[in-house]
């Protein structure tokens, strides 16, 4: 497992969004590449890969490692940040419920077809905008590794 303070190349990074929570994959650098909306706000629209600066996507400066899932292998993270740096610019609809920012980083680490996003499978299992928040908050807890600049 990844140190939590410092994301390693092709660790999922998690950033909350009041009652979501965006990912990215890090590029080892201080840098995420990740998948969102063209514009400002949450719908269903164009999205694409962009690649910046964490502290730039990262809102009061919280994030955290969240690799996922502990029972699927990932890809090497070579494979994983080659897959990600050729996504950058790439366009694709953006939909919250279907392809969203973490079922795409998830798909970088575990391989095209293989990620999934647990907000999504949450919704679809009952849990509210409340259950969610609990978990984002655990997530983002003091022992989870969260970080502030």
């Amino acid at each position: 497992m990844a140190d939590k303070t410092k994301p390693e190349k092709g660790d999922m990074v998690a950033f909350p969004r009041g009652p979501y929570t965006h990912y990215g994959v890090s590029d080892g650098e201080d840098n995420v590449i990740h998948f969102g909306p063209e514009s400002k706000g949450v719908s269903n629209t164009d999205g694409i890969y962009k690649k910046e600066p964490i502290e730039d996507v990262a809102t009061h400066g919280y994030y955290v490692c969240n690799n996922q899932d502990d029972e699927k292998s990932p890809q090497s993270p070579e494979k994983i940040l080659e897959d990600a740096e050729a996504k950058i610019g790439e366009k694709a609809t953006y939909d919250l419920d279907g392809f969203n920012c973490e079922k795409a980083a998830s798909d970088l680490r575990y391989g095209e077809g293989q990620g999934v996003s647990t907000q999504v499978q949450g919704s679809m299992l009952g849990k509210d905008t409340s259950d969610h928040l609990y978990d984002v908050h655990n997530q983002f807890g003091t022992d989870t590794g969260i970080q502030r600049k």
